[in-house]
């Protein structure tokens, strides 16, 4: 594929992207050390499309999905706005590096403020050190207050 990555269009999934986009989400299971499913892949993202709970925005090249990221809507309860959990974010190894990744979480950023949101929350692998140099330089920064715990069902 042939790509000028000076012009990303980052747009909302949409059900027609659906094929494009359960490739880009199974890959990103992969990547976690998740064996490949893309029928698993294809049925929860047409979940996620159908049911609206949540936000799924697609970076696109010459109109081919390069990446993805999907935001799932909550609150702050201590200070009583709408935030949101920026779950998943994926780039096709091929293009990295080349602004996809930033103008991905700029389009959360927007979309978060229009959302009234107070704060962009997520969760990434220790050893990920990609993502976390791309989070801290859009401005992300490591909680160093509050300890995470899990409860896995």
């Amino acid at each position: 594929m042939n790509t000028d990555y000076t012009t990303v269009q980052i747009v909302t999934a949409q059900p027609d992207d659906l094929r494009e986009l359960a490739t880009l989400f199974d890959l990103y299971r992969v990547f976690y050390g998740y064996a490949s499913d893309l029928e698993k892949a294809s049925t929860f993202i047409r979940e996620r499309l159908d049911g609206g709970d949540g936000l799924v925005l697609l970076a696109k090249v010459n109109g081919h999905a390069v990446g993805f990221v999907q935001c799932y809507a909550g609150f702050s309860s201590l200070e009583c706005k709408p935030s949101w959990l920026l779950s998943d974010l994926y780039v096709l190894e091929s293009t990295r590096g080349k602004g996809v990744g930033s103008a991905l979480l700029a389009g959360v950023r927007e979309r978060a403020l229009k959302a009234g949101c107070c704060v962009v929350e997520l969760f990434t692998a220790e050893g990920n050190l990609p993502a976390q140099h791309l989070y801290e330089a859009q401005g992300y920064r490591r909680d160093v207050e509050y300890r995470h715990y899990e409860l896995f069902l």
